[in-house]
């Protein structure tokens, strides 16, 4: 007998591939275009401001609305908690109680604050907009807001506005640009600071990191960078630029903050018309703190007696130091010799160090450059010039800070060595125990 198969199978095979290529070629929702909020402001940025007195925290009584565009915010961790919005009469810090508030607000967005039921403070005279009053310390300080609040006072606005910085001098700055997008043009770091990182990653105290920033035209500010910033441990840039940073104070202390290191775009020739090119540095962070100076390819050795170069650190700072001081030996000299140094090709090449001295009683500090010395254990037996460094002297009762040791033009050589020659005594009939130390070596070049 024949069997007919049913067909029923074959036919829903059919109807499931058509439902398929129905659905494959369906048009997707798209996503809703932005939708401006139904809000206007009515109060400016200037005028919550003027609302606040230095060292007060007050609560916010008028039914206003503040419009400001994000001009800072937390992506890059040198911003905690809070982020900076300004409009055309001034800039304000927001301080909010979440993390990762770019989320929501990023630089660019624009944002509408009911500022009624807020407060104003500030943190040592720079302005602060905040939640509520913290009364755990012994006076009175702003409070951040709860983030279960955000939406009952901010409303967000449009993404992607212009936010173009203020181009000011150092001298223009004074509260007006408080919390505003600056612009300071040729600005550049200390040569001494060039070999060291935006700030100190994973130190916790202090947890940020002071540098001066100097234009061509000899003015200077602070920049302060966070150390829990996610460019922390990057290097600063060699040359000269145009800096973009908010403007703070602490006190009367002028600062910068900047969001991260696009902000820094310092690539031209140096005031001095170099291009900063590190040739060789050394600030003795790798060197263990109150051991003897022993970093790969140095020499540290006592030509007379036995005293040594040390490394310590003080204030999160390490550097090399020596002094003669209870060490009972009538006559002492120390060297503290570089590895050999390739200046390469460059047309012109500098170097400096920074120094200083402490309870200065006669000891000296000399600093010498070979191109003959080989290496060995006794660079006594070699030829060596006297360089001009400006060597710091005369704090007989304390410790001086550190100076710059002068530019030196190492130009006409090549290959060399540079050796840092300590002379004093300690015995019965003389003391020349001065405490010298040594910081930021280092050698440029253009």
């Amino acid at each position: 007998m024949k069997i007919q198969k049913c067909p029923t199978m074959f036919y829903v095979t059919i109807l499931l591939l058509g439902n398929l290529w129905i659905s494959c070629n369906k048009k997707f929702d798209e996503p809703p275009s932005f939708i401006a909020p139904d809000i206007i402001s009515n109060y400016t940025i200037a005028e919550l401001k003027n609302l606040h007195t230095n060292g007060m925290v007050e609560l916010v009584n008028e039914d206003k609305v503040i419009r400001g565009i994000v001009v800072a915010d937390d992506r890059s961790g040198n911003f905690y908690k809070s982020i900076v919005i300004e409009d055309s009469t001034g800039g304000i810090s927001l301080s909010l109680d979440r993390y990762d508030l770019y989320t929501d607000y990023p630089i660019g967005r624009e944002i509408f604050i009911k500022i009624k039921g807020l407060y104003l403070g500030d943190y040592n005279k720079l302005i602060q907009l905040g939640g509520g009053i913290d009364n755990t310390g012994t006076a009175p300080a702003l409070a951040p807001l709860a983030a279960t609040l955000f939406d009952q006072y901010i409303i967000r606005g449009s993404y992607s506005n212009e936010v173009l910085p203020l181009v000011v001098s150092i001298s223009d700055l004074n509260d007006s640009y408080q919390n505003r997008l600056i612009q300071i043009k040729n600005c550049q770091f200390a040569t001494s600071d060039t070999s060291k990182t935006f700030a100190i990653a994973g130190q916790s105290s202090p947890s940020a990191v002071n540098y001066t920033l100097s234009t061509c035209d000899g003015s200077k500010i602070i920049l302060r960078n966070s150390n829990y910033a996610d460019f922390a441990s990057m290097n600063l840039p060699n040359g000269n630029g145009d800096i973009s940073a908010i403007y703070t104070v602490y006190g009367t202390t002028k600062q910068l903050y900047i969001r991260d290191t696009a902000d820094t775009p310092f690539y031209g020739l140096r005031c001095d018309g170099t291009n900063g090119n590190i040739l060789f540095s050394q600030d003795f962070t790798d060197a263990p703190i109150g051991s003897n100076i022993n970093l790969p390819g140095w020499l540290n050795v006592a030509e007379t007696g036995s005293v040594k170069y040390t490394c310590a650190n003080y204030q999160s700072n390490s550097y090399a130091k020596i002094s003669a001081y209870l060490s009972g030996y009538d006559v002492i000299k120390t060297w503290m010799v570089t590895p050999l140094i390739d200046l390469g090709n460059y047309t012109q090449k500098i170097f400096s160090f920074t120094n200083a001295d402490g309870y200065d009683n006669g000891a000296t500090l000399k600093v010498y450059l070979s191109t003959d010395y080989k290496g060995d254990g006794k660079p006594w037996d070699y030829t060596w010039s006297l360089l001009p460094a400006t060597i710091s002297h005369g704090h007989t009762s304390s410790y001086g800070s550190f100076i710059s040791s002068g530019d030196m033009d190492i130009s006409a050589y090549s290959k060399i060595y540079i050796a840092f020659v300590y002379e004093g005594a300690d015995g019965a009939g003389i003391k020349r125990t001065t405490t010298f130390q040594i910081d930021d070596i280092k050698i440029t070049g253009n």
